[in-house]
């Protein structure tokens, strides 16, 4: 997946968070140039005088189709076309076709560069939603390697990865039923213990340490036989 060799290059002492906001700006500023390019090669059309010019603006896009479109499929704004000519006149159809594959030319007079430009804008509004960056955080978390955790200790970290995705598939449930909405810690505790359940049988909420000093302390899960305690921490929105 591209994002993730590519956020791994702007990643820089672990800051993550400041490595997906060197992304996207980069990606948006590629799409944006990507944009300017296309339009100053179609308005040098037929120019006196402009033909070096416009085999130099050709040259940009070709040389950053390839991560526009990457990153078109990334935003979910990539879409295919079918080309049909117009009525009366003979022709082949393209159905299923690249825009990208036609932007130097023209089929039956239909310019590629408005499609494109559509996907650009559409894309870039993408990009531009919090919701992109956490989704990008979120790959980047899923991505990180287990190799140094035990067998149940990954298994317990792979669900609590998974946590959020989980959490958020149960705002959307059919005929108008009630959602799991995790408002406080105790819905956390609730959902994360189900969870549990899945690969664990002996999963014992609020267990007490033993007692040291005179004190003891409330454990939020205890895995039995595995020997491995959960705390379990909700934060607030900022």
């Amino acid at each position: 997946m591209h994002q993730l060799s590519w956020l791994r290059g702007e990643i820089k002492d672990g800051d993550v968070d400041g490595g997906i906001a060197a992304y996207i700006q980069k990606s948006v500023e590629t799409l944006n140039n990507f944009k300017r390019c296309l339009k100053s090669w179609d308005d040098c059309s037929g120019q006196v005088g402009a033909r070096d010019y416009r085999n130099y603006q050709r040259l940009l896009v070709n040389q950053n189709r390839r991560r526009v479109e990457a990153i078109l499929e990334a935003t979910g704004c990539m879409t295919r076309i079918s080309l049909t000519p117009p009525p009366r006149v003979n022709g082949v159809a393209i159905p299923d076709a690249n825009p990208f594959d036609h932007m130097f030319g023209t089929y039956h007079w239909q310019s590629m560069t408005p499609h494109i430009n559509d996907m650009i804008d559409s894309a870039v509004g993408v990009l531009k939603d919090p919701c992109f960056a956490d989704h990008l955080k979120q790959l980047w978390v899923d991505s990180a390697p287990l190799s140094d955790a035990s067998g149940n200790v990954a298994r317990v970290i792979r669900i609590c990865r998974r946590f959020p995705v989980v959490a958020t598939e149960l705002q959307t449930r059919h005929a108008g039923r009630g959602s799991h909405v995790i408002d406080d810690e105790y819905d956390v505790q609730d959902l994360l213990r189900a969870l549990l359940r899945i690969d664990f049988e002996d999963v014992r909420p609020e267990e007490w340490t033993p007692s040291y000093a005179g004190k003891s302390a409330r454990l939020d899960f205890l895995l039995k036989r595995e020997k491995i305690v959960v705390e379990v921490k909700k934060t607030r929105p900022c």
